[in-house]
């Protein structure tokens, strides 16, 4: 039979002291005046294709759609602080204003990239993946992509083809440019 003795309370005292330190996560309550949200998502190559989310102190958000060098759509739209909230909990729990600045696997080659920068109480961080993956993030990243609304994410470049066939019809403008070759040939794919 084995006996383990009783643990001193100063070991006991120790341990907890121990614990609470490697758990720093503090969650708020309340969302920080100052916070803010920037998120990009994109390939390597510009006609594959890149989403980015910008939220501002007011909870506004702008969240633009890019194909190539100058094509885009932007869906702006107010959120919920407490889904906000949520996201800057977050990223305290995962640490993100810990992590570094930049990480990459340069073994990948066309892969994406994925930018997240988030402000509050004062801080400021901003993380680069560069083909690479990190679970803490891809959490995070989905929770941010749910806040732009289903429909708006479902959108295809294609729906625009005759707007922009006429606006660029006497323009001949890089942007536009793009725009005629795409709802001519690619548009019609998508």
């Amino acid at each position: 039979m084995i006996f383990i003795e009783k643990p001193s309370k100063v070991f006991l005292i120790f341990l907890i002291i121990f614990i609470s330190g490697c758990s720093s996560f503090q969650q708020v309550e309340v969302l920080p005046d100052d916070f803010e949200l920037y998120y990009e998502d994109s390939a390597m190559h510009l006609e594959w294709g890149q989403d980015i989310l910008e939220i501002d102190t007011e909870n506004n958000a702008a969240y633009t759609q890019k194909k190539g060098s100058g094509m885009e759509m932007i869906s702006e739209f107010n959120i919920e602080e407490e889904k906000l909230l949520e996201i800057y909990n977050k990223a305290l729990e995962n640490n993100f204003f810990g992590l570094q600045n930049n990480y990459e696997d340069p073994t990948i080659m066309d892969g994406g990239i994925q930018v997240i920068e988030i402000k509050g109480q004062g801080a400021s961080k901003k993380v680069t993946l560069v083909n690479y993956y990190m679970y803490e993030l891809d959490t995070l990243s989905s929770m941010i992509l749910n806040l732009v609304p289903q429909e708006m994410r479902d959108r295809k470049f294609n729906d625009l083809c005759p707007e922009k066939m006429t606006e660029c019809s006497n323009d001949n403008s890089e942007v536009c440019t793009e725009w005629v070759h795409y709802c001519e040939d690619e548009g019609n794919k998508e």
